[in-house]
């Protein structure tokens, strides 16, 4: 099983190939950014709304690119810059649009594998429970091939899916959408045999009215399951719980009713402990931090292992070895105390769920949460951000606060008197307030907020 010569031309009947046809694609990593080329290489030059990956092809063959895939009517006028490419041995595949190549050779490829392929969507928890599905079943001894990073795109899974092989025995695919049809798209591509929704929240308001939009779309990851696929579905949402589906599902949460499910829950020392009930199975569960978000993938990761038969109790002890996600509610000892890094992305639910996590833990000095402007929330976004500020009235442990951004201010109208707060325009402005309130003492920083915002760029400073 090759994605050669022979390959390309069945799914790309219309493609001119020049130079060496002796080519294997899957032994040499596809990238759409020349900046992720390997040695030995294939580059996708995608035509994008911001830029045109053909005017990095220089860059591309620098990085060591061997393969480059290009468009038809982009290549007289890069033809004569090429020719010692090809003279060195180097492979071109003319098509009409690199893009839409892109996704039927991925499609086409990832056709060839009877492997269990998880989807995992969710308006909270993608990349945790997709990285910790990883873990786990890599600890069991699966070959697993993972979505890298933020490729959670159409893009982005066509390319990695053209680095599945015959050495993986599972694929775990992030898929995020923004707007109305995009996962149909995505589902359509990845055909997962199996695919789990962690829950749904406010994210993505700009493009999809409500909730319920946002549950309808996300349902959609289910709309290519083979007639054997299973879903996995947070059974805690009426929107997603309630809903008729064509296929078994399993449901995972807090209610006794879900499959997979965890009660008397309790916040001890700055951890949790609860009680899970697996398909029958009861056992204790510890975490090291009192963050339910996290306990979320956790249920959601025995119930797709409970389905690979994987065994609970090595599900359990990996999950306690788990070293959290730069950006997730990741711990790490900073330059004033405890910095908690969850500025990767923010939605109202995440962010009061980070709060109370904060207010839950155990902590030497003063605590300070910085939050950043939560977007795509549409219309009712002023209304959201007041919300984070009420939810200080139940935090009373986190003292101290500074917003960034303008419609984050407003949550400093809903605060109770006591928070000491800070309001500023950009991240750049917040480490001088920082060093202010660090003369006081030690002081323990959560950052929070929506991607861009920027707020990732202090976990370095504050490091």
């Amino acid at each position: 099983m090759k994605l050669d010569y022979i390959f390309i031309q069945q799914v790309l009947p219309d493609s001119s190939i020049l130079g060496n046809r002796m080519f294997d694609l899957t032994a040499h990593m596809a990238a759409h950014d020349s900046r992720n080329v390997v040695s030995g290489g294939t580059f996708f030059a995608l035509a994008g709304s911001v830029a045109d990956g053909h005017d990095f092809i220089d860059d591309a063959i620098g990085r060591g690119a061997k393969i480059l895939v290009l468009a038809h009517n982009r290549y007289d006028s890069l033809a004569k810059s090429l020719e010692s490419f090809l003279v060195d041995g180097g492979t071109i595949i003319l098509v009409s649009d690199t893009t839409e190549a892109l996704i039927a050779l991925a499609a086409a490829w990832r056709a060839q594998f009877s492997i269990p392929v998880i989807g995992v969507t969710g308006s909270i928890g993608k990349t945790t429970t997709k990285e910790l599905l990883a873990f786990v079943l890599h600890r069991a001894g699966h070959t697993c091939l993972v979505s890298p990073g933020n490729f959670n795109t159409r893009i982005g899974l066509a390319v990695t899916l053209l680095r599945l092989t015959a050495n993986h025995t599972v694929a775990i695919c992030e898929m995020g959408i923004s707007q109305a049809g995009e996962m149909a798209q995505l589902a359509a591509l990845v055909r997962p045999t199996m695919a789990l929704i962690t829950t749904i929240a406010h994210q993505h308001m700009d493009c999809l009215e409500n909730l319920a939009a946002v549950a309808r779309e996300k349902r959609q990851i289910f709309s290519c399951m083979p007639s054997d696929g299973i879903g996995f579905i947070n059974g805690d949402v009426p929107l997603l719980h309630q809903a008729v589906y064509h296929h078994p599902v399993v449901r995972f949460g807090l209610r006794k009713q879900n499959q997979v499910n965890a009660r008397k829950i309790t916040f001890m020392h700055g951890s949790l402990r609860a009680i899970i009930q697996c398909f029958g199975n009861r056992f204790t569960l510890n975490l090291p931090i009192p963050h339910a978000g996290f306990l979320n993938s956790v249920l959601a990761v025995l119930s797709v292992c409970q389905m690979l038969e994987v065994d609970d109790q090595m599900v359990i002890e990996a999950v306690e070895d788990f070293i959290r996600i730069d950006g997730r509610f990741a711990l790490k000892n900073g330059r004033y105390g405890l910095l908690i890094n969850d500025a990767y992305n923010a939605n109202p639910e995440s962010m009061r769920e980070a709060l109370l996590a904060f207010h839950r833990m155990q902590t030497a000095g003063k605590k300070v949460a910085i939050l950043g402007d939560m977007g795509a929330l549409g219309e009712r976004s002023l209304y959201w951000h007041r919300q984070i500020g009420r939810t200080f009235r139940t935090t009373k442990s986190v003292t101290h606060a500074i917003l960034v951004g303008p419609r984050m201010a407003a949550a400093a109208k809903t605060m109770p008197h006591v928070i000491r707060c800070s309001i500023v325009e950009c991240w750049q402005d917040v480490p001088d307030v920082l060093a202010s309130l660090a003369d006081e003492g030690p002081i323990d920083v959560l950052l929070k907020g929506s991607n861009a915002v920027g707020l990732m760029n202090l976990a370095p400073l504050l490091s």
